[in-house]
């Protein structure tokens, strides 16, 4: 490049006919154009316009890709902590059941039925949310289901078990007594022979 009379010329190792619109004539060899300063600029503005385009397209390109992962991590996260709660909620699920079995403090089912309906729904939301590209844990996710559904009979059935066991524990006690008084028996027959 170089710069006279207010004209920006662009060097090159050949001869070249300049056309000037008025009139033509044979330059040095090492100028091709010349440029005024304003159109040095207007070229400089549209070059860095068009850089910024090019720029422009790249991170818009970059934030749809970022978007996409970030709505794969998103939905990822969200099927996590669904499945964080229900498993938090099946050992619930299993410390309520095992309270009722073992101790007074839970009088009736309410509570464990309540939360076996909670974790049914919650399984039925998981499969829904599920995406057809993993069929296998589809069919987990459907075999999980099938056996909380099978779990029903056995809630309901945990009063009727329980009377069963008082029964057999209010049977065991009277027996023991039974036992007791027979043996206190035989030692006091034995003390008197």
């Amino acid at each position: 490049l170089e710069y006279s009379d207010g004209k920006l010329r662009i060097l090159t190792g050949s001869l070249v006919r300049v056309s000037t619109g008025m009139r033509s004539s044979t330059q040095s060899p090492k100028k091709l154009f010349r440029l005024g300063i304003s159109q040095s600029i207007v070229l400089g503005f549209f070059l860095l316009l068009a850089i910024s385009f090019v720029v422009t397209g790249f991170h818009f390109s970059g934030l749809n890709q970022y978007r996409q992962h970030f709505s794969l991590f998103q939905k990822t996260s969200n099927a996590t902590n669904k499945m964080l709660k229900f498993d938090k909620d099946i050992t619930e699920f299993q410390r309520q059941i095992l309270a009722f079995s073992n101790t007074e403090k839970i009088t009736n089912t309410t509570q464990i039925k309540s939360l076996h309906q909670q974790l049914a729904a919650d399984i039925q939301t998981l499969i829904a949310d599920d995406s057809a590209d993993h069929q296998t844990k589809s069919q987990l996710l459907n075999q999980i289901y099938i056996a909380i559904e099978g779990l029903s009979e056995k809630v309901d059935s945990l009063d009727s078990q329980r009377n069963a066991r008082k029964t057999i524990i209010t049977q065991l006690i009277q027996g023991q007594k039974q036992i007791k008084t027979q043996v206190d028996q035989l030692f006091l027959l034995a003390e008197k022979t």
